[in-house]
C-alpha cells in the first residue's frame, strides 16, 4: 500500500466499567498495562472533512495491533483512491440511494419501472444483505429460484438484474469498485442464460 500521511492511531482498549462513574475506562483502564491479554485492537483514523465536519472513523475488535494496523491502513488506502468505504450499508438503502441519484436522469416512467422492480423484487430479494456481502452466486440462485416459479425471463433478466446491473455499474462510475461489491473479479452480474 503506498505511503500516507500519518492520520490515525492505533490502541487497545476494553469494556472495563469506573466503579463509581459507570463510564467504560477505554484505553485508560489499568489493567491493560498490566495485562496484555486484557483488552482488544482498535483503531481511529481521520477521514477527510465532508460538509466542513471532521470525521473520525474507529472500529474495534481487533486480535492483534497488525491486524488493527492492516485495516486501519486499507482504509486509508482505499479514502486515498476514491473507492468507496462503508462496511455496513445495506443493498436496500444503497438501491433507493442510487434511485434517488439517478431521478433527474431518467424519464419518470423509467425512474417508476426500477423503483417498482427495486421495491418488488430487489428488496426484498437481497435489501437486508450487506453490499459488500452481495456476490454473483446469490444472484445466480436468486434468478434461478425466479426462474423455477413461473416468472419469465424478461421478467427476471430484463427488469431486475438490469436495475441492479445498472446501480452496480453507477456505483463504479462513481468510483465504487463493483469487485468488493460483487465479489468476483470481473464485477459483473450474471448474464441471461
Amino acid at each position: 500500500m503506498a505511503q500516507r500521511p500519518k492520520r490515525g492511531r492505533v490502541y487497545r482498549r476494553c469494556g472495563c466499567k469506573d466503579g463509581s462513574s459507570g463510564k467504560q475506562l477505554g484505553s485508560w483502564c489499568p489493567r491493560l498495562a498490566a495485562d496484555i491479554s486484557h483488552g482488544r485492537w482498535t483503531y481511529a483514523v481521520d477521514l477527510a472533512p465532508e460538509d466542513g465536519r471532521r470525521r473520525t472513523r474507529r472500529r474495534g475488535g481487533f486480535a492483534s495491533r497488525a491486524e488493527a494496523a492492516r485495516e486501519m491502513a486499507r482504509v486509508l488506502d482505499a479514502e486515498y483512491q476514491g473507492v468507496y468505504e462503508d462496511r455496513t450499508l445495506r443493498v436496500g438503502l444503497f438501491l433507493y440511494e442510487w434511485l434517488e441519484a439517478k431521478r433527474s436522469a431518467l424519464a419518470p416512467n423509467t425512474w417508476a419501472g426500477y423503483r417498482a422492480c427495486i421495491e418488488r423484487d430487489l428488496v426484498p430479494a437481497f435489501g437486508g444483505m450487506l453490499l459488500i456481502d452481495l456476490r454473483p452466486k446469490h444472484i445466480d440462485a436468486w434468478v434461478s429460484m425466479q426462474l423455477a416459479a413461473g416468472r419469465g425471463r424478461t421478467t427476471v433478466h430484463d427488469e431486475a438484474v438490469k436495475a441492479l446491473s445498472s446501480a452496480l455499474d453507477h456505483a463504479d462510475a462513481k468510483r465504487c469498485d463493483p469487485t468488493l461489491i460483487a465479489g468476483s473479479d470481473t464485477g459483473q452480474l450474471p448474464a441471461a442464460a
